[in-house]
């Protein structure tokens, strides 16, 4: 009877590889050959993930009975370089949300969106080059108003001539908003 409740205390907690991903659950291996199906994975509320097949992770089983495991942690092989106080959340990409110790918030993706919406950050780039565009539509329609412009002589009744000639080119340079930092007014 000892030995029994010594065996199921050692059992409680151990260590594990994700071996498989069935459906919410996971295939687990706990001891060298010792496989577990179905095994499910607590989260902590607001946050989900699937951690990739090789994922290390820890298991508690209830009484100490491995069949009755569940993963309550997951530790994956990326490592984020982070100091004293600083958390971050990222997947198995690129992707990278580091809460710093300064209260600066650092986001790395290849694409990143903000408030869902379909709303997302315009890049320097993208903003000069419709910007160009916007201006070269601009410069147009100035043009033809003022080129085809004319006045009537009120006593004579006739045109004052030809219009003004060319319009003077507008001009939009961003090039001092070019900046890696985005600051946002709310």
């Amino acid at each position: 009877m000892i030995n029994e409740i010594k065996r199921r205390i050692k059992m409680l907690v151990g260590r594990c590889v994700i071996t498989a991903l069935h459906q919410d659950n996971y295939q687990i291996e706990l001891l060298a050959g010792e496989t577990r199906d179905d095994i499910e994975l607590f989260q902590h509320f607001g946050f989900s993930s699937i951690p990739p097949v090789g994922s290390e992770g820890i298991t508690l089983s209830q009484n100490g009975v491995r069949e009755n495991a569940v993963i309550i942690a997951t530790k994956g092989e990326k490592k984020i370089e982070l100091k004293e106080g600083e958390s971050a959340v990222f997947n198995n990409g690129s992707a990278v949300v580091k809460l710093l110790a300064d209260d600066t918030i650092e986001v790395t993706g290849s694409k990143i969106q903000l408030n869902g919406d379909n709303k997302q950050l315009v890049t320097y780039a993208e903003l000069d080059t419709s910007l160009k565009a916007f201006k070269a539509s601009v410069d147009s329609a100035i043009a033809g108003a003022i080129v085809g412009h004319t006045h009537p002589v009120i006593s004579l009744g006739a045109p004052t001539g030809a219009g003004l000639g060319a319009a003077p080119p507008t001009n939009i340079d961003i090039s001092a908003s070019k900046t890696v930092t985005v600051v946002t007014g709310g």
